[in-house]
């Protein structure tokens, strides 16, 4: 009754780092666990440690983990990334370091309008086709 507050829900397996042991929780107790990398085709089996799968992730993308026997087995699915902690971490920064030094302060842009010449001759040539089309539906340019 206690391990229910503390049991992780394993039908939500969140994704896990490449380059590190895995310890996936599993649907179902089971000795028969098998797993499917993004990079085979082929199943292989996994050893299984305290009701967790344990594996040596090296594959970005998704697995796929199957327990118990075959015909009756639970399957579930979870990610494999490369994302980094320290990378995806989106707080702003102080400061910026480019190349072992800390960048200087924005310089050289100056606020003004630009001046876009291809939009007032699209404008032109829309106006031109319009009155050609005007005068000759009217038979004037015919």
């Amino acid at each position: 009754m206690l391990t229910d507050f503390v049991a992780e829900d394993a039908s939500y397996l969140s994704s896990f780092r490449t380059g590190e042991i895995w310890r996936v929780p599993l649907p179902t107790l089971s000795d028969e666990v098998w797993m499917k990398s993004p990079s085979s085709s082929e199943r292989y089996r996994v050893p299984v440690q305290d009701g967790r799968a344990v594996h040596l992730g090296v594959d970005a993308g998704f697995y796929s983990l199957e327990v118990g026997p075959k015909g009756a087995h639970v399957t579930s699915e979870f990610a494999a990334n490369l994302a980094d902690r320290e990378e995806s971490s989106i707080e702003p920064q102080k400061t910026i370091v480019v190349d072992g030094r800390e960048a200087g302060p924005v310089t050289g842009f100056h606020i003004g309008v630009r001046s876009e010449w291809w939009v007032v001759l699209l404008l032109l040539a829309a106006a031109i086709t319009t009155i050609e089309w005007a005068t000759y539906h009217r038979r004037i340019t015919v």
